[in-house]
């Protein structure tokens, strides 16, 4: 399973419950649902199909463990969609700006709104753009990068610091417009400060490789595939600006559409 992934299991009779997967550990709340900025994830019938909106290929929804950010388009309130949902009447936009069927809707009428969201506009599921923003050794290494830039940075960059970069896993929660407002005015405070070159070696130090699938989930920054561990003052500096480019695109996203930065 997918750490840190908001979960909605949708039982054989139709009911439905909240879940989250927290390392290799499932806990399923009695009642109740995940954030409503989720990424979903529909375990349907006997739970034996996993539909993850947001998320394209199998390979990725098995594979990849991290932060993801996404801008959700505003298809559905400008009418712009390519065809009508099956009931519009159970449609709503949560607080991430995303479209999602009403409280208490489940069975045949969610799983059809379900399939209706992956094509209903150009944007599949209604996202306008999604940026991985690194698996959780990277946002360790942005976070090690942010703490060299400023020295209280909970007080200099409260938004990226305690709501963006606070571990590399997190999902369902979102910054609100004036959240975003304010993470971009902390990013362009930073882009100003250079890196310190002892964030990392100049010369390549070779790291013992490492043995587990879920090592390499884990701790390698670049990728599953890449688990050697050459990394130097340049790779260091080539992800800080690849981080920075990317929150910038979602940030402008963000603007575009006037909806949250969601997780």
């Amino acid at each position: 399973m997918i750490v840190g992934l908001s979960l909605i299991i949708v039982r054989e009779n139709g009911s439905r419950a909240s879940a989250s997967v927290q390392g290799l550990v499932l806990r399923l709340p009695v009642k109740g649902r995940p954030p409503s900025s989720r990424c979903i994830c529909v375990l349907r019938a006997r739970l034996d199909i996993v539909t993850i909106r947001g998320i394209n290929t199998q390979e990725e929804a098995t594979t990849r463990v991290g932060l993801d950010a996404r801008v959700y388009c505003d298809c559905w309130e400008k009418g712009a969609v390519l065809s009508p949902p099956p009931n519009a009447e159970l449609v709503v936009v949560d607080e991430a700006g995303m479209p999602q069927t009403r409280e208490g809707v489940s069975g045949d009428d969610f799983f059809a709104f379900e399939n209706w969201a992956l094509t209903a506009c150009p944007h599949q599921s209604f996202i306008l753009l999604h940026k991985r923003l690194g698996n959780i050794s990277l946002i360790a290494v942005i976070r090690q990068i942010v703490s060299l830039l400023r020295s209280d940075p909970a007080a200099h960059c409260p938004v990226l610091w305690n709501k963006v970069i606070y571990n590399g896993i997190h999902c369902g929660d979102y910054l609100a417009t004036e959240e975003v407002e304010a993470l971009s005015a902390e990013l362009e405070a930073l882009k100003l400060l250079a890196v310190p070159e002892r964030v990392a070696p100049r010369k390549a130090a070779l790291r013992p490789k490492l043995g587990s699938i879920v090592s390499r989930l884990l701790f390698s920054p670049i990728s599953v595939s890449d688990c050697s561990g050459v990394y130097t003052y340049e790779n260091y500096l080539m992800w800080w600006q690849n981080f920075l480019a990317d929150m910038e695109a979602l940030i402008e996203a963000s603007r575009k559409v006037k909806k949250p930065l969601a997780f």
